[in-house]
């Protein structure tokens, strides 16, 4: 009995001792604030070149690349104009892998949670590039002409590339309206909406309601509504908690698939 009560007074100790330094690391280094406008945050300016290396990265370390790409862009501050960011493979695994689990504490978990849950998403339910690889096309970074992305096709023919759908989803509209031509809007199981705009025609059973899978064509480019020349209007809105009615750039994302794509088909 003597040791039995040796040992829960040692116990005792020892779990006293760890909370009185856990909480005495907290008073010395509180997490960091962090309150972004959704202005900054829906740019969201990170460097293809960073993505591109974060990505392999965490496939090289076993992080998540959701989770490293969310304490990239936050420790970056949502990449105002002007700033530099690391792009650089070497210096993104020195500065953002080497001390991954202490940038992941850094920060308030109340702050930090619906950019973690952001980037959770889109990296989850975004898989397809809405073009094929075989089709010339090319596009830059179009975010604010309007909020979303421009892939022009090389050749300017109507109805040559076929669209796919980037994610699984149902309809929730599809047909035509006067300024985005023959479109169709897919949301996610996670709510996120992605909207396909400017088709040259849609698919008969692109109809609102029915299940898309991820790959599903969709219809064809085209430059239907106010859209010269032809090319297809890509714009997305995940579901946040920090704003109403929310469009990030998907330029990014893009380029993140493209390059994922391409090394998969």
């Amino acid at each position: 009995m003597i040791w039995i009560k040796e040992w829960l007074f040692n116990t005792t100790v020892a779990v006293v001792l760890v909370a009185t330094a856990v909480l005495t690391w907290q008073v010395i280094n509180p997490p960091t604030r962090f309150s972004p406008s959704p202005e900054m945050v829906s740019a969201l300016r990170v460097p293809p070149q960073a993505m591109s290396n974060l990505y392999v990265l965490s496939q090289l370390y076993d992080i998540p690349f959701d989770q490293l790409l969310a304490i990239y862009a936050v420790t970056n501050n949502f990449f105002p104009l002007g700033s530099s960011p690391t792009v650089e493979l070497e210096v993104l695994k020195e500065d953002y892998v080497t001390g991954f689990r202490q940038l992941r504490r850094q920060y308030a978990s109340r702050d930090i949670r619906p950019y973690f849950d952001l980037f959770q998403n889109l990296i989850s339910e975004l898989e397809y590039f809405p073009v094929p690889q075989e089709y010339s096309y090319m596009f830059s970074d179009t975010w604010d002409q309007p909020k979303g992305t421009n892939i022009l096709d090389q050749e300017n023919i109507r109805g040559r590339i076929p669209v796919l759908s980037m994610t699984e989803g149902y309809v929730r509209q599809a047909g035509w309206h006067s300024r985005l031509g023959y479109h169709a809007v897919i949301v996610t199981e996670r709510g996120s909406r992605i909207l396909y705009a400017h088709l040259n025609s849609l698919e008969e059973e692109i109809s609102p309601g029915r299940q898309i899978s991820a790959g599903q064509v969709l219809g064809s480019m085209g430059s239907s509504g106010e859209a010269l020349p032809v090319h297809l209007h890509i714009g997305v809105s995940p579901s946040v908690s920090f704003a109403e009615d929310f469009w990030i750039n998907p330029y990014p994302f893009l380029k993140h698939l493209q390059e994922v794509n391409a090394r998969v088909f």
